[in-house]
Parts: structure tokens; sequence; C-alpha cells
């Protein structure tokens, strides 16, 4: 298969001449992103297929932005060889077409993009790309139509033509995996040794370029006395009045958070351009006077909203408490009472939100029974450490006092 790949492949690259522009990634380099890096025959890389093709790994998040130099030089390579095959493909028409293209998508994901035979709609189709891919939906359909042609029907096409008999299988089987581990070999030391002379003169030598290996390490004796973790919490009792006390004192430790029951609509802006993000909006302000006008919130939700994970729940958010959001969703959130639709379309990194408040509740300090062992532990804890610290000043000035006889100290201390 590899030599019926390698001839194909030698045809095709024989009629053509290939021209490697010099100083590609030069600091000085200077043109747009039509600026031509490899061509072969009518075929060529430009800057801009290298660009599309680095921030794929930006966005997946998968190699560091500082190994991008070192990627960008296999990248080339990579995308000449694929714009080669991929025009010999075209040329032989295995291109599958967009209605092909379309049929295979419906074939291999029924389940997420047509449930019960209906298709989910652009902005859900959007969303799986987006959420799966880190792509839009041209970039991935793109790349798709490419893996058809090449690697489902042009390599198809080179080995469904290939038979390899089961000899040959066998052979190529032992030659990659049948090995001999040779785990270890005997040698007579004896005999060795015999033929070795040292004279006094060659250790003198030998020593003195090598006198960090001999050098014995300093030793020292040492004394200590430990202050175990639990030495100072075994007699610590604490009555109710001091636990009741703790409660009143530091209430803020036991509150309950505001919290907000929230629904919401995206109007993604994310990899869009001004002009998309400007149509974002605009689809935002026409829904958000939907909702003004009684539209359901949760049907306009499952049917607009570009949040795939809870579009089709409405746009159900649950229960919100501060820090969960961007802050300028939760900045809008906060100022809304139950029931109120957000006055305009709400700005954030992700895009144009809609919000709704369902439910609202107030914080709340939970009361003395639910958190009274935990502030038997801390008080505990505080004062074992107080304890602690105590008896380590104790034990330091005695352990001056005594010097080197410790053990009198320790007596002392304990």
């Amino acid at each position: 298969m590899r030599w019926v790949m390698g001839g194909l492949l030698f045809l095709i690259a024989a009629s053509m001449v290939i021209t490697l522009v010099p100083s590609v990634f030069s600091t000085q380099q200077t043109g747009t992103d039509a600026q031509v890096l490899v061509e072969v025959g009518d075929l060529a890389v430009t800057m801009a297929d290298l660009d599309s093709g680095l921030r794929q790994y930006v966005r997946a998040g998968s190699v560091p932005p500082e190994s991008l130099a070192f990627l960008a030089n296999n990248m080339v390579d990579n995308l000449l060889s694929e714009k080669v095959l991929l025009n010999e493909a075209n040329e032989l028409g295995l291109t599958p077409t967009e209605a092909e293209l379309a049929q295979w998508i419906r074939d291999q994901l029924p389940d997420l993009l047509f449930p019960n035979g209906q298709y989910v709609g652009t902005n859900a189709y959007r969303g799986f790309v987006q959420q799966q891919f880190q792509k839009s939906i041209p970039e991935f359909e793109a790349d798709l139509l490419k893996d058809l042609a090449i690697e489902m029907r042009l390599r198809r096409l080179v080995t469904d033509s290939v038979n390899v008999g089961d000899e040959e299988l066998k052979k190529i089987f032992h030659q990659q995996n049948d090995m001999v581990q040779i785990e270890w070999t005997a040698v007579e030391r004896d005999g060795l040794r015999s033929q070795v002379t040292v004279s006094e003169e060659k250790l003198a030598e030998y020593f003195e370029a090598n006198k960090l290996r001999y050098r014995k390490q300093e030793e020292r004796s040492l004394k200590l006395i430990s202050i175990g973790a639990n030495y100072a919490t075994d007699n610590i009792d604490l009555s109710d009045d001091e636990i009741e006390l703790y409660y009143t004192q530091n209430q803020y430790r036991f509150e309950n958070p505001e919290r907000y029951q929230t629904r919401h609509i995206l109007f993604s802006t994310m990899e869009k351009s001004e002009e998309e993000s400007e149509e974002a909006r605009k689809k935002a302000e026409d829904i958000l006077q939907q909702l003004r006008d009684g539209g359901d919130f949760a049907a306009l939700a499952a049917t607009h909203s570009e949040d795939p994970g809870n579009a089709q729940s409405g746009g159900d958010l649950g229960w919100v408490t501060q820090g969960m959001m961007v802050p300028e969703f939760e900045q809008a959130m906060f100022a809304m009472q139950t029931g109120e639709l957000s006055p305009a379309p709400v700005k954030t990194q992700f895009g144009y939100h809609l919000l709704r408040v369902d439910a609202k509740e107030a914080g709340t300090v939970k009361p003395i029974d639910e958190v009274r062992e935990r502030i038997r532990e801390d008080l505990i804890i505080e004062r074992s450490q107080s304890t602690r610290l105590e008896l380590m000043d104790t034990a330091l000035t005695t352990a001056q006092q005594y010097g080197v006889e410790l053990e009198k100290a320790g007596a002392e201390v304990n």
C-alpha cells in the first residue's frame, strides 16, 4: 500500500515545479495574508492558510504560544501535502458535493443534530460545532470535506486495489514484532582483573582528580523537643456559652448568600466579525421586544439561544449567586426584581444576553444548631495552636537555659 501510494504521489508531483520562498519566517517579513509561502504548480500555501491553521491550535489550547514558531514549519509541509492530495481528488471527481456532505453529517450525527428526524436549527448546530471543535461552521465543514475527499475516497481508491497475502502479512508481523531482549550477560571478572595493573602513582593521580567522589559528608548529632499536633487538643473543653458567643460575633461566616433563579437567551458574538456582532445585537433587540409584547421566554430561548447548555431547557440557569457569572451579567441581574426582564441586552465576552429573574432569595444566616459542631472544631484548632505556640516559647527559653542538656529541658516542659 505504501509503495502504491508513494507512486501515486510521485506521479502527481513529477509534473510540478516546487518553489520555496526564502526567509518565510524572517522577522523582517512584510506583506499581506495573500503572501505565498510555498508553490507546487498552480497550488500555493499562503500566510492566510498558515494563520488559520495556527489559530485552531491556539483556540484548542493544545499548543503553548511559545511553540507555535516551531510548529509553523511542519504545518507548511502538511498544508502543501493536503492541497496536492485534495487537488488530485478534485481531478479524479472524488470530492463530495454539498448534498453528499450534508447527508454524511446527517448519517453520522442523527441524535445530536436531527432528533426525531427534525433538524435542530442553525443556531444549535453552530453551538455544537463551537463547543465540540472550537470552530465556525464553514471551518468545520471545510475540514470535513477535505477529510472525506482525501482519507475516505482518495486513499480508499489506492488501498482497495491492493491485495496482501497471508504469507506477506506474517512476514511483516514477524519483522515488526519478533525481538530478543537481553537482560544481562556474564563476564568473568577475575580474568579481566588479572590483566589490569595499577601502580601507586596511578592511584594517587586518580584520587586527586576525583576527590569529590570520596568526600565524607558532614555529620551532626541532633536533639529536639517535638510538640505534636494533637498535644494541646485533648484537654480542651468548650461550653455552649462559648460557642454561642463565637456564633454571635462571627455571623458573617455562616451566611447563605443572596441568590437569583435566572433564565437567559444568548446571542453569541464569539469569533464573529463586527458586522455579525451587530446583527446579533439587533436580533437580541428584536427578541426583547417580543418578550415585552408577551412572548414566551422559554420557547424563545429554545428557538434562538446559542447557549447549548440550557437552550432546550428554556434558558434556565438555576439558582445563581455572586461569583458564578461574569461581572457584567451579575451586575445586571442583581439590579433586577422578581419577574423582571433586563431593560436592554446585556453585553459580555460571550455575546448579548436577555435576562429574566424568576425568583429571588435574600441572604440568610444559618441557625446555630446547623453550625455548632463546625464552630466547636474551629475553636479547638484555634486554641490548640495558641497553646502550642505558648509551649514552644517556653521550650525555647528552657532549652537556652540548659544548653546541650536538652533532655532536662524536655522533662521540665512536659
